[in-house]
């Protein structure tokens, strides 16, 4: 009964951390995470359009880039928990990587949100940000932080 016991919670951890790593992949690549969800609804003139167009080409192909090795990391992860004895140093360096590489994609993410910023008009600017708030918000409720008290932005909590 034990050995089953183990073997249970074994599997609904591998089942969660595949579900996790799915879920994780899924939202990178969903159309409301996209940039161009950002962008629509500010009027563009046609120049401003011309520019983010060359801009979120560039930030698409490398959030593409970065979505297929965190997938592939995490598939790693999942194929190293489903061992019997996990090798922990193996799991803790892909563990790092992943956090390297989350981290350039929110450096790029930032870098793509700057680059549209300057082609914008100040109420343009104010209908992106208020997009963009949005998202993160939502984003945080979504995750683990969202059931802390931590998860409301400064500066916000009154639009909640």
């Amino acid at each position: 009964m034990k050995r089953f016991l183990v073997i249970a919670f074994a599997l609904v951890g591998i089942g969660g951390v595949a579900y996790l790593t799915t879920l994780g992949c899924s939202q990178m690549l969903s159309r409301k995470r996209s940039p161009a969800g950002w962008v629509e609804g500010l009027a563009l003139a046609p120049e401003q359009r011309q520019a983010v167009a060359a801009a979120q080409e560039q930030f698409m192909a490398q959030k593409k880039g970065s979505c297929r090795l965190l997938c592939a990391k995490r598939a790693q992860m999942i194929q190293i928990l489903k061992q019997p004895d996990p090798d922990r140093s193996v799991l803790a360096q892909l563990a790092e990587e992943i956090g390297r590489e989350q981290t350039a994609l929110e450096t790029a993410t930032l870098d793509y949100l700057l680059s549209v910023n300057r082609q914008l008009e100040p109420p343009q600017r104010d209908r992106l940000m208020a997009s963009v708030s949005e998202e993160l918000r939502t984003a945080c409720r979504m995750t683990a932080c969202g059931m802390t008290e931590g998860c409301t932005m400064k500066g916000e909590e009154s639009k909640q």
